[in-house]
């Protein structure tokens, strides 16, 4: 019997230890984005289950009147990552129902540390 997914996948992500990482955007076609929340919950594959780190995620809308949410990570969070992490994005409606339909994987990739 062939699985059906209830939840859409991002392309693998790879970025550097320390660096600031590129938005993500998520658009949302169902929904009005501007009555949900959503949040990056970062999960270390080694240990499943646990959340390494949580982030909430901003409204925006686009020149093309696209509607969703942007996430960035920034230098402050990477330097505490390293190694590989599912990447769940959460929203959460008005009613407080969450629906997890789109999860991904980054890999931190360890840096060298630097002598002043």
């Amino acid at each position: 019997m062939e699985t059906m997914d209830f939840f859409s996948t991002s392309p693998h992500m790879r970025g550097l230890r320390g660096d600031t990482f590129p938005p993500f955007y998520i658009l949302v076609d169902d929904m009005d984005p501007t009555e949900c929340e959503m949040r990056l919950v970062l999960e270390d594959q080694s240990i499943p289950g646990g959340a390494v780190l949580i982030k909430s995620c901003d409204h925006f809308t686009a020149t093309s009147g696209d509607k969703g949410f942007r996430v960035q990570l920034d230098s402050t969070e990477t330097a505490l990552l390293c190694g590989v992490y599912n990447a769940h994005f959460i929203l959460t409606d008005d009613n407080e129902l969450e629906y997890r339909k789109l999860v991904g994987v980054i890999e931190v990739v360890a840096t060298p540390g630097e002598v002043p």
